[in-house]
């Protein structure tokens, strides 16, 4: 989609208002820690993609302000890599890739000497499968599968590159832990053990213990999901007997656990894509009144407002959520438009529909994605097919790229890869020769930055990676 990643890792888990804040203290810090944070609070990024060419198929990508260039040839020649999960630890990138050879493992790409070194954890050609690559004072941790010990915890020093295993589940067990979130100083993720089922489980980093917060006690499994960090504390989504799926609250300050039943009694409302947005914690949810709609929790009052879009008991489904010069943007359906752009008013609170495709007919508007001040997203009307839409941020007004686009250049087919301040990166194709290509649009023209080169999602780190 192009959006810079959200996970604590991307950011170091600072968020946007806490940034600003640091940045006012900056002189008043010893000169070791203001020359750290000022690292931390750079305006440098790096951008980093699985890209695909005709010769090199899908490799290691980068962006070089603003020109791509290939980082790593994991498979050398066409035989694809996948790499997956881009990370950015102590200066040097990681991720995960796959051989034929050793099936899909950990790569570290050196950032001061270029060297690629393969971090096998599953020798031979099964798959240790590398998963949810996090970035924690200063270590790489994740999850991987390896023969004889299950699905567990792993961690790489940044420094020294050691390995070192958390087993949780002693044994050939698993704990399969996933959804990591770094919170008030320790690393905490979902997982499971024999004794509690699967329960949000926190590594303390000073002593490397491994605790269990059992919200359903005993071996009965709460099976948290969707932890965010949020004014402060931690929320998530979690079954306890009683409630079902509800929205849950971690207090940083005493530990208790706070349930908002959403949908009162047994039955689950399914809290999902919480999204922090002007003070309140926006997600999608689920009441018998209202179908699966748009909801809002004010951490001040601890009240729950519901925007019922899709009027009556009949859902809107809200996902997506984007934040856009100051509103939230999301894709919803009602009878009346299909699946459109929706846009909730920072200002009046109304939500109000963008009908690309005019009446019922859906225009599905994907990868939304800032750039030049206007919204860019792809959606399919009758007369255009897929195409790339511009939603320009002063007017409102909703443009169609393909004419611009296709006279430039002469091709036809379109679509999103992501955008930093130089450009908004799009693929484009040919169809009558099957030409391909990466280019990039400043907001008037369009330039074709590499031939042949395709990009998909781009992962927006905001630190520097001295290769590119």
């Amino acid at each position: 989609m192009g959006k810079p990643v959200d996970d604590p890792s991307a950011d170091n888990g600072i968020p946007e208002h806490a940034r600003e804040k640091l940045k006012d203290k900056l002189e008043d810090l010893p000169a070791p820690a203001q020359a750290n944070l000022e690292r931390l609070l750079g305006d440098d990024e790096a951008v980093f993609f699985e890209g695909t060419t005709g010769v090199n198929n899908s490799e290691v990508w980068g962006l070089n302000s603003p020109e791509p260039v290939l980082l790593a040839d994991v498979n050398e020649g066409p035989v694809r890599s996948d790499p997956k999960d881009f990370v950015l630890v102590n200066g040097d990138l990681y991720f995960t890739a796959a051989t034929e050879e050793n099936g899909r493992e950990l790569y570290k790409l050196d950032g001061s000497t270029g060297e690629l070194t393969l971090i096998e954890l599953n020798p031979g050609t099964a798959s240790s499968s590398p998963f949810g690559l996090t970035a924690y004072n200063g270590d790489l941790y994740f999850r991987a599968t390896v023969a004889g010990k299950g699905s567990e915890l792993y961690k790489v020093d940044g420094e020294t590159g050691a390995v070192t295993e958390f087993d949780i589940v002693a044994g050939t067990g698993s704990s399969s832990p996933t959804n990591f979130t770094v919170f008030d100083g320790d690393l905490y993720f979902t997982g499971s053990t024999l004794a509690t089922g699967a329960e949000i489980l926190k590594l303390d980093d000073e002593t490397g213990q491994v605790t269990a917060i059992d919200l359903n006690p005993g071996s009965a499994p709460s099976f948290p999901n969707d932890l965010t960090v949020f004014d402060g504390d931690l929320y998530f989504k979690a079954n306890t007997l009683g409630n079902g799926f509800e929205l849950m609250r971690l207090d940083s300050e005493t530990g208790a656990i706070d349930v908002f039943d959403i949908n009162p009694g047994s039955l689950s409302s399914g809290p999902t894509e919480l999204t922090e947005w002007n003070g309140s914690l926006y997600f999608r949810a689920t009441t018998g009144a209202t179908g699966v709609e748009l909801f809002k929790f004010d951490p001040v009052t601890e009240s729950v407002t519901t925007f019922d879009i899709n009027d009556g008991s009949m859902p809107s489904h809200p996902t997506d959520f984007f934040i856009f010069n100051g509103d939230l943007y999301f894709r919803a359906f009602t009878e009346e438009t299909g699946f459109e752009l929706f846009k909730l008013d920072d200002v009046t609170g109304l939500v109000n529909a963008i009908d690309v495709n005019p009446g019922p007919a859906w225009s599905t508007p994907t990868d939304l994605t800032e750039f030049g001040g206007n919204l860019y997203f792809e959606a399919n009307t009758p007369a255009d097919g897929v195409e790339v839409h511009m939603l320009n941020g002063e007017t409102g007004e909703v443009l169609v790229l393909e004419e611009l686009l296709q006279a430039e250049t002469g091709f036809e087919e379109w679509n999103i890869a992501g955008a930093t301040g130089d450009f908004l990166y799009l693929n484009g194709r040919d169809n009558d020769t099957g030409d391909v290509g990466l280019f990039g649009y400043d907001g008037v023209t369009v330039t074709l930055l590499q031939p042949g080169l395709t990009a998909d999602e781009f992962t927006v780190i905001p630190e520097s990676f001295a290769l590119i």
